[in-house]
């Protein structure tokens, strides 16, 4: 049974082979099945686990990325030593142990900047390039989620803050 057939199964209420599985892991946490397989790609190690789902994701305005680095809390421009600017103008700082990130700025955190806030263009240069390629071969074997849980994260995390 392939992961997609599993997953539509499954969304279907029919019997599977399988509970499914997903991942979304700490950096951290990847280390101690890197250190198992002895390999630090995390494609294999999902291939061998038979993780169900794989992503594509919309890329970086090519502006943006231009600036950006990448890290564990994906791309960003690097604003002074500890300040980080996500693409959609949220701040974060890394905590102490560099594992996990705070806020240090939510551009719609006061509903009065709602008005003069710029929202980053869908259409900017970069921003849907190998997305369609990437759906149309991984939806041969997979069921390509993709979206909610980091709209929202993102929403409440860069955008308005927790606070709110």
């Amino acid at each position: 049974m392939t992961p997609r057939d599993r997953v539509l199964r499954c969304l279907n209420h029919e019997r599977v082979d399988r509970v499914l599985l997903s991942d979304s892991l700490r950096p951290e946490v990847w280390n101690k099945p890197k250190k198992h397989f002895g390999t630090e790609d995390t494609e294999t190690i999902r291939e061998t686990l038979g993780f169900d789902f794989k992503n594509a994701g919309m890329g970086l305005a090519e502006d943006f990325r231009e600036r950006a680095i990448s890290t564990d809390s994906g791309g960003v421009v690097i604003l002074m030593a500890t300040i980080l600017m996500r693409l959609n103008g949220g701040r974060i700082a890394p905590r102490q142990s560099h594992r996990y990130i705070c806020y240090t700025h939510c551009p719609l955190a006061d509903q009065s900047n709602l008005d003069s806030y710029n929202f980053p263009p869908l259409d900017a240069l970069g921003r849907w390039e190998r997305l369609e390629e990437q759906v149309r071969q991984l939806q041969e074997e997979y069921v390509v989620p993709e979206g909610v849980s980091t709209f929202f994260r993102n929403a409440w995390g860069d955008l308005w803050g927790l606070e709110n």
